[in-house]
């Protein structure tokens, strides 16, 4: 049994044109369904739900590498409490921010 995820593509700057839009869209299902997989118009279409993509980093890399000048930002939520991450690609590069959880202190006019 393996891990899902849920996926998101937040944000890809410069914006795409339609024709770079169906490209990746294209790349993305083929990579997560196969070369026999039906390309629709929209990349968000395939990541709707939670699912198992192990190749996801390696996948995303070679996406940059194809759009070099692109920036790509992905976000994921796994199935565990606070399994929330974001990752940003460019150019065959990544970078994952830290993500800090931060309670406040406690304030006693709070209590209700």
């Amino acid at each position: 049994m393996g891990y899902y995820t849920k996926y998101n593509i937040d944000k890809i700057q410069p914006k795409l044109t339609k024709e770079e839009h169906l490209k990746i869209a294209d790349f993305i299902c083929r990579k997560l369904f196969g070369e026999s997989a039906k390309i629709g118009d929209d990349i968000r279409d395939y990541l709707d739900e939670r699912m198992q993509w192990y190749d996801f980093e390696d996948d995303i890399t070679e996406l940059s590498l194809k759009y070099p000048d692109k920036l790509f930002l992905f976000s994921g939520e796994g199935e565990e409490a606070n399994d929330v991450w974001k990752k940003y690609f460019k150019n065959g590069k990544s970078f994952s921010p830290t993500k800090t959880i931060i309670w406040e202190e406690f304030d006693e006019t709070k209590l209700k």
